[in-house]
């Protein structure tokens, strides 16, 4: 009996804190909500690189830049609240654009990915320069969600 109600305790402490994500695959439902966190990717070349930013009712309340080159190097650059203040979100038809500056220990560094619908899912073009020897052009895969609880009620 103990062992059964261990059971029925685990599934329903389980159930009552699952989740799931709500994902969304184009820019028409992407510029419908309020809060979402997109990620967009590029492992293509030897070094990988991938941005997330959290979009909260049309402002970016979080920013990551990772470089990965496998087996070597990690490199993140995390925006802080005063470097979000300068980076803003446009939308139009065809897309979003995140985009902005900050000042950086030498020169300022200058961020823009645009997104837009493709083939399946969302893509863009992230460019990022530091003016300090780290530029990087390239085409990206995106994917955008908001985590809920309970996505099936």
């Amino acid at each position: 009996m103990k062992l059964f109600a261990g059971v029925i305790l685990m599934f329903t402490v389980t159930r009552a804190f699952a989740a799931g994500a709500e994902s969304y695959k184009t820019i028409e439902n992407l510029k419908a909500q309020d809060f979402y966190r997109i990620t967009c990717s590029d492992s293509s070349e030897s070094t990988q690189v991938h941005i997330y930013a959290q979009v909260n009712k049309g402002q970016v309340e979080d920013l990551k830049i990772v470089f990965l080159k496998p087996a070597q190097s990690l490199n993140v650059l995390q925006f802080s609240k005063s470097d979000l203040a300068k980076i803003s979100i446009k939308q139009n038809e065809s897309g979003l654009e995140i985009s902005g500056s900050r000042p950086g220990s030498y020169y300022d560094e200058t961020l823009s990915l645009t997104v837009k619908d493709g083939k399946d899912d969302l893509v863009g073009t992230l460019s990022y320069d530091d003016d300090d020897g780290v530029s990087v052009q390239r085409k990206v895969k995106c994917g955008a969600v908001n985590y809920l609880l309970f996505p099936n009620k």
